[in-house]
């Protein structure tokens, strides 16, 4: 019994084996032919033959319904001339298409973009100001800082550079009329002066030597220089180093170098200068103002409030400041001029006040009207800006191309040096490495913070210091007059600055002539000409509506294909797809 049942299951599977190859069970197939490769080649060509007429038919069908012009032309025209010069308009109108689409996709993916100009009339924020006297040290104070900056500040008073000039031998031709050109300056050469090098006619007063100062750091000389990429062929090797440059510098570094602290009590005092100070006909107070240290002029005071807000256009709706420069305290070896530095920047942006700065004469009566302009940039993939929201998070600041390029800059210093230069303080402050890394001072650390900032300056470094994508920015116009009158002067402006100061200090300004007393103040109005406003916003230059529109017309003009005619299109490759792939959807012919 079991091995009958063994031999039925195995005439079965051998059953259902060759049922599967198309034969029955004794081997041969259902035909009654034994299966052989030629049998199997022809059921392939069979296969084959019933996958092509299917095609067929499936672009028949297409052809005879579909609503894109030529296809129907094609497979109904019943002269073989009709249908070739249709299927060639129809080749030709596609390739046609495909051209204007790559132009069209061309321009739509070139991110293109374009300036929109809009007006706008409301209350106006009032920016940050930020003021700094001209002097950055008072000379009854310049006993408090150390013996390296107090001797040279002697060494270059004008008196002492003045007798250096009057030392020097005169200019063999300088009493003849010469008709010699001088050269020019892309012609001149870096000479090395010597004890008996005779100053020719062309001579300045940057030409003059006047000797050799040191700073805090060590002295490096320009060799090293020689192998920097950029250096050779550079001005910075070519023309003569200028000495009101090199004595402008070497204070700087030497005052840099003053521990804070006693530069800010060694500067002018804000509470000592002001003497009125009003915004919108209101009173305010140099409790208002923050301190803000800078190694060119010293105590810089920047005023903002939210709350400052302009209602009104004109000098009546901005600030308005009367200042007391106490020039009797200026070092002038240090601050040949007499006056105000302001810078006028957006809130909670950090202010260089020697960059972008403005000048304000003593004795004068200084008027700056402001016109705002907001600029709003478009990102990636039109354009590259930066948001002031990872700035405000980590600095506490609003973000600036300036301030990005300097906080880059000193970053390569710290990097490639390990020390911080102590000139840009105000990023380093930024930056909290003023206690964690040593200042550049030694002959090492100058050389390497020369040669980074070189590196920098020359391009070598990417920062990726883009426009913010928002921005702010006030159109300035300034305009001055003499002031204020003897009158005026004597009896309100000193009298409130007498308030402030020791009677001998107050004796002292009352017997000053009319002339030096007016040099003594400053009345600084900032306002806003009028509450317009600009918006400057960066749009799609080619908008996805337009590309849209372009993209059928595009279609609709070449082979008249419309958003259903596309469908039809998608049907039909789907169509396509499934008669050559798979068995299931292949159209069978009936077997004879």
């Amino acid at each position: 019994m079991d091995d009958l049942d063994k031999t039925r299951g195995a005439f079965g599977v051998a059953s259902i084996q060759h049922a599967r190859n198309g034969q029955d069970p004794t081997g041969k197939s259902w035909h009654g032919q034994e299966s052989t490769p030629e049998w199997e080649s022809s059921q392939k060509k069979k296969k084959k033959k019933e996958r092509k007429e299917g095609t067929v038919r499936i672009l028949q069908r297409f052809a005879e319904r579909c609503t894109m012009h030529g296809p129907a032309y094609i497979s109904n025209s019943t002269w073989w001339v009709f249908r070739l010069a249709w299927t060639l308009l129809f080749v030709t109108a596609f390739g046609l298409m495909v051209y204007h689409l790559y132009l069209v996709g061309k321009q739509y993916t070139s991110f293109g973009i374009k300036n929109k100009l809009s007006l706008g009339f409301s209350s106006l924020q009032f920016p940050a100001v930020t003021l700094c006297n001209v002097n950055p040290i008072r000379a009854s104070k310049l006993t408090q800082l150390s013996g390296d900056l107090g001797r040279f500040i002697e060494q270059i008073d004008p008196s002492i550079l003045g007798e250096i000039i009057d030392g020097l031998p005169r200019s063999s031709n300088s009493s003849s009329n010469s008709t010699t050109a001088s050269p020019q300056p892309q012609q001149r050469r870096r000479r090395e002066t010597t004890d008996d090098d005779d100053y020719d006619d062309d001579t300045q007063l940057d030409d003059i030597d006047f000797g050799n100062f040191s700073s805090g750091r060590e002295d490096v000389d320009s060799e090293w220089y020689q192998d920097l990429d950029g250096y050779t062929d550079s001005w910075e090797k070519e023309g003569k180093d200028s000495d009101f440059s090199m004595l402008e510098q070497t204070f700087v570094e030497l005052f840099s170098s003053e521990n804070r602290s006693s530069r800010v009590r060694a500067g002018h005092q804000l509470k000592d200068m002001l003497l009125s100070c009003s915004f919108s006909g209101k009173t305010c107070y140099h409790q208002n103002f923050t301190l803000v240290t800078n190694v060119k002029f010293g105590n810089c005071y920047t005023l903002q409030y939210d709350k400052f807000i302009s209602r009104s256009s004109g000098p009546r709706g901005g600030l308005e400041l009367v200042l007391y420069l106490d020039t009797g305290e200026y070092i002038r070896a240090i601050t040949p001029d007499d006056g105000l530095q302001v810078s006028v920047h957006p809130p909670r942006t950090v202010p260089f006040p020697q960059d972008d700065g403005m000048a304000v004469a003593a004795g004068s009566t200084t008027k700056l009207s402001l016109k705002l302009v907001h600029i709003a940039r478009k990102d990636y993939p039109y354009g590259y800006c930066t948001d002031s929201r990872g700035y405000l998070q980590r600095y506490r600041i609003m973000y600036s191309t300036q301030v990005c390029v300097r906080i880059c800059e000193q970053r390569q210093v710290h990097e490639a040096c390990g020390c911080h230069d102590e000139t840009a303080e105000e990023v380093n402050i930024l930056l909290n490495v003023t206690t964690t890394l040593r200042p550049c001072r030694s002959r090492s650390d100058v050389e390497c913070l020369k040669m980074a900032l070189w590196k920098f300056q020359n391009g070598d470094f990417e920062c990726g210091c883009y426009n913010p994508c928002s921005e702010t920015k006030y159109l300035r116009t300034m305009t001055a007059r003499p002031w204020p009158n003897t009158q005026y002067a004597e009896h309100l402006l000193v009298r409130t600055a007498c308030r402030r100061m020791s009677p001998e200090k107050c004796e002292r300004l009352k017997s000053k002539q009319s002339k030096d007393l007016s040099r003594e103040f400053v009345k600084l109005n900032i306002f806003y000409e009028d509450l317009n406003y600009e918006n400057i916003t960066e749009e799609p230059d080619y908008e996805e509506a337009q590309f849209i529109s372009d993209l059928g017309g595009t279609l609709g003009l070449w082979v008249g294909l419309s958003f259903l005619s596309v469908v039809e299109v998608v049907q039909l490759a789907m169509e396509l797809i499934r008669c050559l792939c798979c068995s299931r959807g292949q159209p069978r012919v009936a077997s004879k």
